[in-house]
């Protein structure tokens, strides 16, 4: 359940553009969208860091749940 969420996460930004989009609400999808149409390219590399980001440290948290919820992971040692 835990990969579900952190795999999940890339998906559920892209999607906030689309719901964006459709419902006319303000965000960093209609900002994104006008910046690709305007060609400002400053501002979509800035939205991509926040994005990879993002999805960085989503895969960080999850890596370290893994911890919390199976401790019987031996990080670097064989088990017996």
């Amino acid at each position: 359940m835990v990969t579900m969420f952190g795999l999940s996460v890339g998906s559920l930004l892209g999607g906030i553009t689309v719901i964006e989009i459709l419902f006319s609400w303000p965000g960093m999808g209609e900002l994104i969208v006008q910046a690709v149409m305007q060609r400002d390219y400053p501002v979509i590399q800035g939205y991509i860091l926040i994005v990879g980001c993002l999805v960085v440290v989503t895969n960080l948290i999850v890596d370290l749940l893994y911890l919390v919820v199976n401790p019987q992971i031996n990080q670097g040692k064989e088990s017996v």
